[in-house]
């Protein structure tokens, strides 16, 4: 049978469909999230994801480092727990909070936080939408 495959984003752009079972020991909380979104929590090749399903949400963070070709963020947990986690792992829950970290550390320039420029100016840029949205609902 045919195994379960995840597309992966490269750091390079470049994207690939990568069998689930490697990559679930490499980025195992960011893909529990996409399966958690995407309710796959359920679904054949996924169950292994529910343990890393957190109940709490990241309220701040309070710092980084770089190791070896990783940013790591230190992010504290609305349950008070603090971690160090990827901070391609936390991008995708946090955005609005990383970003805010970014700019006010002065790290809009700095490799692996270029992308926050772009996500503040698309922010600022469609505020209109947001806001017709938030009215909406």
């Amino acid at each position: 049978g045919r195994c379960t495959e995840v597309q992966v984003k490269w750091a390079t752009g470049e994207r690939t469909w990568v069998g689930l079972s490697s990559m679930q020991w490499q980025i195992p909380e960011m893909l529990a999230e996409y399966a958690r979104k995407n309710n796959l929590l359920h679904s054949t090749g996924w169950h292994w994801a529910k343990r890393h399903i957190r109940d709490s949400e990241i309220a701040r963070i309070e710092g980084h480092k770089k190791e070896k070709r990783l940013i790591l963020v230190r992010s504290v947990w609305d349950d008070g727990e603090r971690t160090w986690e990827p901070i391609d792992d936390i991008k995708p829950v946090a955005t609005d909070l990383l970003a805010d970290y970014a700019c006010g550390n002065h790290l809009e320039n700095t490799k692996g936080w270029i992308w926050v420029k772009t996500y503040k100016k698309e922010k600022r840029d469609c505020w209109f939408e947001r806001a017709q949205d938030y009215v909406a609902n």
